[in-house]
């Protein structure tokens, strides 16, 4: 009973800062444009607006000129974390992945799914939405902390993965906010999947 339970499970994976590492990317592109020296922990609000806050002065919108004016170089240049192509992968054994992920443009989204194919990630299923609760499954695996409220279902579980925007979240709190049974927080996808056999 437990090998037919392990091999249907659901794990909804996010792309940008689980397997793709983004923020690194987005700080050495404001660093290179305005001769700072901002680190990956300096960015302690998700939003872009916030964080970075000398596009806003020169540019106006941060979104636009990170995803937009830059998308190809940031969606298709930055590299897998470590670990997490191979973490990703070995979850098949257990079930289907679904890559769930918000994009702002449909050349992200293009992009995305370039970079997902050139780096060897095994899925069965993509959804592009802008609000995660929609989709459904045992595992939810993000960074962003705000993604998982509204998301979860009976006997869910939501994994977190650490950034220094979501340092500070209470995951009790979080969980109070969602389905899920419980909220889990990890260093990295690679080490969730180390230690997966133990929701299981």
């Amino acid at each position: 009973m437990m090998e037919t339970r392990k091999r249907n499970l659901r794990f909804l994976v996010d792309v940008d800062d689980v397997l793709r590492d983004l923020v690194h990317n987005m700080v050495q592109l404001y660093n290179r444009e305005f001769g700072t020296n901002m680190v990956y922990d300096d960015v302690k609000i998700y939003f872009t607006n916030v964080s970075f806050p000398l596009v806003v002065e020169k540019y106006g919108d941060a979104p636009h000129w990170f995803f937009q004016e830059h998308g190809h170089e940031l969606f298709l240049e930055s590299g897998p974390i470590a670990g997490a192509i191979d973490a990703v992968n070995s979850l098949k054994q257990y079930g289907t992945v679904q890559i769930v992920t918000k994009q702002r443009t449909t050349q992200n989204k293009i992009d995305t799914l370039l970079w997902l194919d050139k780096v060897g990630v095994k899925y069965d299923s993509k959804s592009f939405v802008k609000n995660k609760s929609t989709v459904r499954c045992d595992f939810f695996i993000d960074d962003f902390h705000d993604n998982f409220i509204g998301c979860g279902s009976e006997g869910g579980t939501g994994v977190l993965i650490n950034a220094p925007y979501n340092a500070q979240v209470d995951l009790e709190q979080l969980k109070a906010e969602t389905g899920f049974d419980r909220i889990v927080r990890y260093g990295s996808l690679a080490e969730f999947v180390n230690n997966v056999e133990q929701y299981i």
